[in-house]
């Protein structure tokens, strides 16, 4: 499958992925963004950034920690799943 081919499949059922989602979260579009942002955690590329004070490098986000220490990219992933999560072109 072409990169093209799988961005049009991904365009075509991304409602009901959306759906699926939110409905395995119980609706909630915290949970739902509190487990997309947990799936980073374990990725080599993850650091937390500067404006997240965090002195003990074995430090575990809570829920609450995700959901209310705002960075920009938190800020930016939250409003992705609230609009719907839309295509995002790089």
């Amino acid at each position: 499958m072409s990169p093209r081919q799988f961005r049009e499949l991904a365009n075509e059922h991304r409602k009901d992925v959306y759906s699926a989602l939110l409905n395995g979260h119980g609706g909630d579009e915290g949970k739902l963004f509190i487990s997309l942002w947990r799936s980073c955690e374990s990725s080599p590329e993850y650091e937390f950034s500067d404006d997240e004070d965090i002195e003990d490098e074995n430090f575990h986000e809570t829920d609450e920690y995700i959901l209310n220490n705002s960075t920009p990219e938190k800020s930016k992933a939250y409003q992705w799943i609230t609009e719907g999560c839309y295509p995002y072109n790089v």
